[in-house]
């Protein structure tokens, strides 16, 4: 039995499964995953103030890009903030490259809301069901649903035309080949200055 001064403590767990997506929940937390090749690779929900905190973007340049023409790609962004914000806020749509299967994931939202979980949550996956309604929405991003290398590959368009490109890591999760990634987010993405 509790006291009125403990904290309640969310005791339910489990795990929902959707081809080879994963959503796990026990004790309040929440963690995504799915299986792309040999790994299983997180998504992570990450705010915009942690890409800034990490160095992975300057300081303000989701205001910065709500007034100039800045092309920015993002690779494995996942549920995070940054490409919604962008695609709500940009003069010049943002590009999203990932291979994350959102139909997979909103299934698993959707299976996740019916049970009994933290209303903190709830409100989390609401939020990041709207992410996903704007990521795929071609009004608001660019939405390449395939990884960075096969992107080489198949959408020459996107060499040489960015101004940012922004990883969280997120490529290198599912990437065999990171040095790979590295090369083609610093050679083969970014606009050549002339």
């Amino acid at each position: 039995m509790c006291s009125m001064n403990e904290p309640l403590v969310d005791r339910l767990a489990f795990e929902l499964k959707e081809n080879n997506y994963r959503l796990s929940y026990a004790g309040g937390s929440m963690q995504m995953g799915y299986y792309y090749l040999d790994r299983f690779v997180y998504i992570t929900w990450s705010p915009i103030a942690e890409y800034e905190k990490m160095g992975a973007i300057p300081r303000g340049l989701v205001e910065r890009a709500a007034h100039e023409n800045i092309n920015i790609l993002e690779v494995g962004g996942g549920l995070a903030e940054l490409t919604p914000a962008l695609g709500l806020r940009a003069k010049v749509k943002p590009i999203l490259v990932d291979p994350i299967d959102y139909n997979a994931v909103l299934r698993l939202f959707d299976q996740a809301l019916v049970r009994n979980i933290h209303k903190s949550r709830k409100q989390l996956i609401q939020e990041l069901i709207k992410r996903i309604a704007i990521i795929t929405n071609p009004n608001h991003v660019h939405f390449f649903n395939t990884s960075l290398e096969e992107a080489v590959l198949y959408h020459p368009e996107l060499h040489r035309t960015q101004d940012v490109v922004v990883d969280l890591a997120g490529a290198l999760f599912y990437s065999s080949d990171p040095q790979l990634i590295w090369g083609i987010e610093k050679k083969w993405l970014p606009k050549i200055e002339t």
